[in-house]
């Protein structure tokens, strides 16, 4: 998360929610599904050249999003709305 996101995510708010898997061969996309609850930094998107932007979106917002993996939304929109997550800026890299 850091490399990409600048965030540095607290290891005990860590809840893996699940797996998603899609496609074979060259075309098979493995995700895994987390619910992140607490993270040091603001994230900004450090991977310009991978990510075209990043946003906040509630779980029901994603259907409307041009996602690279229309199927990841539909996985998405089945998990409970995450309680609001803290935030914190005062890391330093």
């Amino acid at each position: 998360m850091h490399e990409e996101l600048g965030v540095h995510i607290v290891a005990e708010s860590a809840s893996r929610l699940g797996d998603w898997h899609a496609g074979t061969g060259e075309d098979a996309v493995h995700v895994g599904v987390w619910h992140i609850g607490d993270w040091v930094g603001s994230p900004t998107n450090r991977a310009p050249d991978e990510h075209d932007d990043i946003a906040w979106v509630g779980i029901s917002e994603l259907g409307g999003l041009p996602l690279l993996f229309g199927d990841l939304a539909a996985l998405l929109r089945c998990l409970p709305e995450p309680e609001c997550a803290r935030r914190h800026s005062d890391v330093t890299d």
